[in-house]
Parts: structure tokens; C-alpha cells; sequence
């Protein structure tokens, strides 16, 4: 293979056969110091709400009157938080399941060894020093430098990406703008990217597709935040959180993706938009029911000749024991279609109503299966804000170095 010539899908996928050393799962979790201890929430089986007084204690305020503060480094160490209800969200109830079995994983025979093709792998190596992140909401985030602070302290640890999710309600609050603002400057100073995600109002922000007037809003405030933000060195579009009903690739789906791409380049829009798969993909990727793959040629006409190619982004939360496997096939599709490859949600903890989660393992062990090829290739992988740790859930999850993947 000419490598100075070669499609970036043949670099990868040569990367993945060559070599010797197989995929190997690592045991247990990959946080290791929380943002806030266990003893701060409480033992899993007797977890209360902390009182008023005590939950103050740890909320962020700016050090000085300028607003500036000095780097938290890890913030397991310096356990501030950024609201009172983040705290407060770290006592709420949880469930504990057992995960997958630990069945062999098919993943193992194949090989991620790529120390051969090292100098000619060079894939997207912007912001190439951290492919780590966070997730959170508006809630999450006090104050416009509460989340400066939040950039900082996402950089101290490794993180090189911050995904936040905002529906039409906060883009058209001034007050919830002024973070998003204060997030993006931060962010060009830090070498942070800053993924502004939209989200609808409905079914918890998910398992949408918009239409008719609804569509048009959405790229309204897309175009909106564009002009005000899209600028910046550190924004990246995220055009629709989980979006597709019923987890099917539908030409109504396509139609929605395809409007909301055309309004942020129509709004002058040069940099990266990442798409996310039908329902947040739940392993369907590599199969007829992906919307990233079933209409590829569709999205990259809607992206535009000469812009960044489309970031093809999944949420993995499966806990069945394919997942490893079926996430590698994943990678492979999308790299083959010619996306940019991102994680934006990895997470053990799944909702079941009334503020109450329960803990499955499954997508944490596929990703580990999976690093080794996702780190040579530069995948982001954003951890979820909720997860569990020595079984205890948490809501904070990605602010400490523990916590993510790189």
C-alpha cells in the first residue's frame, strides 16, 4: 500500500490487521478517582440527600472579583462542582444489575497492533493531545465562570472535548448563552472543543425526528447559535441529540439531519458537524438500520465540498455480550463510509424513571475491548456524566482523570 497516497479507511483498516497483540478487556471501571468520594455521597445501599448546608459547601464560586481562578488540576483533588444541583443529583437513587457475562469475545481474535504504520497515521490531528471529554447540561453550570472553570479543569485532566446539550428554550435564554459563550472562549484559550449539541424537549431528548414547524425552529436556532458562535476555533456542531423514532434509518430522519447540516453551512459555518446515528445507534450501526450508512451519500452532499467530512458520532450503552464485537464493526463502517469516528456517550448506568438508574457494564467492557484501535485512530470518547463507581452513581462524571478512556 502507498501509505502517502492511500484512503484514509485503507490506513485504518490495514491498521486493524496488522501486528500481533490482540484486544484484551481490562477488569472493572475506568474511574478511579471521583470528582466528588464515595464519601461524599454515601454507600450505595443507604444513599440520602445531602442537606442544604453541607451541599453549599462544595458549590464553585470564582476565587477573586475578576472571576479568574487558579487551575483545579485534578478535581478529584479540589472537589468543587459547578451548580447545587449537580451535587444534589449525586444523591439520588440507584440499582444495581449485574452486567453481561464475560463470555470470550470474538473481538480477541482479531489484532490492533499498528506500531508499523505509526509514522503514516495522521488521522485528523487536530486537537490530537487529548480525545477525551465530558458531557453535561446548562443545569450543570452555576455561572459564566463556573464554566470557564469547567474548561480549565476539563484540560487539567485530559479532556479535550466538552459536549453540552441545549434545546430551544436555553439557545433563546440569554442568561443559558452567556455559558455557552463563556465555554467557547475558554475553550480557545485551553485547546478545548466546545460540542454544542441540540436537543428537542420531548422524550427526554431523544428517539426524535422533527418536522414541519419544529424543523424549522431547530435550524432557526442552529443558524442562530452559528452566527453567534460558530466562529470560534473550539465550537463544534452537534446537529441532533439521539434523534430517529423507533431506532429505523427513515428518509424522514435523513431529511431532518440534511436540514439542520444546510443551516449551519448556509449560516457561514466552516468547521466540524458531527451526526449522530439513528437513536443514538444502540449497535446498529454496521447494519441496514443505520442512517449514517444508508444515507452517507445524502448527509456529506448536505455537508459541502470543502469542509471538515462529517464526524459520525454513536452513543454506546449496549450490555449484551456482542457488544464488543458488534462496536468494532461499528468503527469499521463508519471509517468505510469516511466519517471521522466519535463516542459521544459511554456509560454503565442506565435510566429506569423516578430519577433511579441501574448499573450495566456491558458498553464499558466494549469500548476497553475496542482501546487499543480507538486510541490509534483518534476516536473521541466522551464519557457520560452519570455512571457508576464502587456503586455509587454519580453525575459529574469526566472531571476527573480517572475517568476517561486516554
Amino acid at each position: 500500500m502507498d501509505f502517502n497516497s492511500a484512503k484514509i479507511s485503507d490506513v485504518y483498516l490495514a491498521a486493524r490487521q496488522y501486528g500481533s497483540s490482540g484486544r484484551t478487556a481490562t477488569k472493572g471501571t475506568p474511574f478511579q478517582d471521583g470528582f466528588l468520594s464515595t464519601s461524599t455521597v454515601g454507600e450505595a445501599d443507604n444513599v440520602g440527600t445531602k442537606s442544604e448546608t453541607a451541599s453549599k459547601s462544595y458549590t464553585y464560586a470564582s476565587s477573586n472579583a475578576s472571576g479568574d481562578v487558579a487551575d483545579a488540576g485534578d478535581a478529584s483533588k479540589n472537589p468543587l462542582v459547578y451548580s447545587l444541583k449537580m451535587l444534589k443529583s449525586n444523591s439520588s437513587g440507584i440499582t444495581k444489575q449485574s452486567g453481561a457475562s464475560d463470555a470470550t469475545s470474538l473481538v480477541n481474535q482479531k489484532t490492533n497492533s499498528v506500531s508499523v504504520l505509526a509514522p503514516f497515521i495522521q488521522l485528523d490531528s487536530t486537537n490530537s493531545t487529548s480525545h477525551g471529554g465530558a458531557n453535561v447540561y446548562p443545569d450543570d453550570i452555576a455561572s459564566p465562570a463556573a464554566a470557564a472553570k469547567m474548561i480549565k479543569d476539563l484540560k487539567a485532566v485530559g479532556g479535550g472535548t466538552l459536549r453540552i446539550q441545549m434545546t430551544h428554550d436555553q439557545v433563546n435564554d440569554s442568561q443559558e448563552m452567556k455559558k455557552l459563550e463563556a465555554l467557547v472562549d475558554e475553550g480557545d484559550r485551553r485547546g478545548v472543543k466546545v460540542q454544542f449539541t441540540y436537543r428537542a424537549d420531548a422524550h427526554r431528548g431523544g428517539a426524535t425526528v422533527l418536522t414541519d414547524d419544529k424543523l424549522k425552529q431547530a435550524a432557526d436556532d442552529i443558524s442562530k447559535v452559528i452566527k453567534s458562535y460558530g466562529k470560534h476555533s473550539s465550537f463544534v456542531l452537534d446537529t441532533f441529540n439521539e434523534g430517529g423514532g423507533a431506532g429505523r434509518a427513515t428518509q424522514d430522519w435523513a431529511d431532518m439531519q440534511t436540514t439542520l447540516i444546510k443551516s449551519a453551512r448556509r449560516a457561514g459555518y466552516k468547521g466540524s458537524i458531527a451526526v449522530e446515528d439513528v437513536n443514538w445507534a444502540g449497535g446498529q450501526t454496521a447494519g441496514p438500520e443505520s442512517g449514517l450508512l444508508k444515507y452517507a451519500a445524502q448527509l456529506k452532499a448536505a455537508n459541502g465540498k470543502g469542509n471538515p467530512r462529517l464526524i459520525g458520532s454513536i452513543h454506546e450503552y449496549a450490555n449484551d455480550t456482542g457488544a464488543s464485537v458488534r462496536l468494532g464493526n461499528e468503527i469499521d463502517s463508519l471509517m468505510n463510509a469516511g466519517y471521522k469516528v466519535q463516542i459521544g456517550e459511554v456509560g454503565n448506568a442506565r435510566w429506569i424513571g423516578n430519577n433511579q438508574f441501574e448499573e450495566r457494564d456491558g458498553a464499558i467492557k466494549a469500548v476497553k475491548d475496542n482501546l487499543a484501535t480507538l486510541r490509534k485512530i483518534g476516536v473521541d470518547i466522551l464519557p457520560w456524566r452519570d455512571q457508576f463507581q464502587n456503586n455509587v452513581i454519580r453525575h459529574n462524571t469526566g472531571f476527573s482523570k480517572g475517568d476517561q478512556y486516554y
